[in-house]
């Protein structure tokens, strides 16, 4: 075992407090969903002006556009962030067997 393997192995695993980890997913999810819209804002703007002369949208259009695809990838995220943590709570519940 190298000694960078060896500093990685020893990191403390203590018990997990549920609330915090709550905390820091209601969190993540607030900073993805705000994320998501400003990147989808940004990406509507941009082909707005690209097809200028093709597609005639407002601004209105374009932030409603962009609340869609914000709960799209928003409801995207949330379902990704239950399958994981449904699949570290098998394990953890295999390995306490």
């Amino acid at each position: 075992m190298t000694e960078r393997n060896w500093v990685k192995s020893k990191k403390k695993t203590g018990p997990v407090n549920p609330k915090i980890e709550l905390i820091k997913d209601i969190a993540g999810w607030l900073l993805i969903t705000g994320l998501a819209f400003l990147y989808w804002m940004v990406m509507l703007l941009f082909a707005s002006l690209v097809l200028l002369s093709y597609w005639n949208v407002t601004f209105a259009q374009i932030v409603r556009y962009s609340v869609v695809l914000m709960i799209v990838t928003s409801i995207v995220y949330l379902t990704s962030l239950i399958r994981r943590r449904r699949k570290e709570h098998r394990i953890a519940k295999y390995m306490a067997e």
